[in-house]
């Protein structure tokens, strides 16, 4: 990692340094991996679903994150100034109802068994499975380190609305994003109040 990469370091949050902790006691363990499938029926458009994902990877530092835990005292999050998912495509489309089931659960597996590199993955991961010609499953994975049940909800609104911008051409306007270290500033303030 380069210096000109970092754009900021900071302490991790209380639950984020247990989940750290239980994440090194077993690094092939899946407890703490997070995986959503969702089905896109309609004109899915598989280019502006990525760049949709990589402008809310710029807009939330939190997405652009890795865990440094070496040579430290104290695990730190490390904020990098440039991420981007790559989303992973495969076509199911010429196989027979039954066996795309068992593709996208043979996907699901292979993906929950592939652990996540905290301290240099980009941390979330994407697969398109194609079922016909507008319809798909998408296998949105990450560890819970990264987010929680509320960001999740938080995230996936703003990304349809990034994604519904950008297919109708215009660029998506939200309000300014608070970057996380602001809550982490805010925890620091509360344990010595």
């Amino acid at each position: 990692m380069k210096k000109n990469d970092l754009q900021d370091i900071y302490p991790l949050a209380p639950l984020q340094e247990g989940l750290l902790f239980h994440y090194l006691s077993d690094e092939q363990s899946n407890a703490y991996f997070e995986q959503i499938t969702f089905r896109l029926q309609g004109e899915v458009d598989l280019c502006l679903f990525e760049a949709s994902w990589n402008l809310l990877l710029q807009r939330h530092d939190i997405l652009r994150t890795v865990f440094s835990h070496e040579k430290t005292n104290r695990p730190l999050q490390v904020v990098l100034r440039q991420r981007q998912i790559e989303l992973r495509y495969h076509d199911l489309s010429y196989l027979p109802s039954v066996e795309q089931q068992q593709q996208l659960q043979h996907y699901q597996q292979q993906d929950r068994h592939q652990p996540f590199n905290l301290t240099k993955d980009v941390l979330m991961r994407f697969y398109a499975l194609q079922r016909a010609t507008d319809d798909y499953w998408m296998i949105w994975s990450h560890p819970h380190i990264l987010l929680d049940g509320w960001s999740v909800g938080i995230l996936y609104r703003e990304f349809i609305q990034t994604y519904q911008a950008f297919k109708q051409g215009l660029k998506p306007s939200f309000a300014n994003a608070v970057p996380y270290v602001r809550y982490i500033q805010w925890l620091c303030t509360r344990q010595f109040a």
